[in-house]
């Protein structure tokens, strides 16, 4: 069953800082997050249910 009060958070800088305490947070509370870094390799292992990744040059 789909979680019907989840909100979709639009992130920039999710690999730390400001922006990665923000998509925590919304994570734990069950919300969805699309977010972006400059460089895949600073990805954290955040718990992510869908990780897609798409390098922009």
């Amino acid at each position: 069953m789909a979680n019907e009060t989840a909100k979709t958070w639009l992130i920039t800088g999710v690999s730390r800082g400001i922006g990665a305490e923000v998509a925590a947070r919304a994570l734990a509370r069950g919300d969805r997050v699309a977010g972006t870094v400059r460089k895949a390799t600073n990805l954290s292992t955040m718990m992510l249910a869908e990780r897609i990744a798409v390098e922009i040059q």
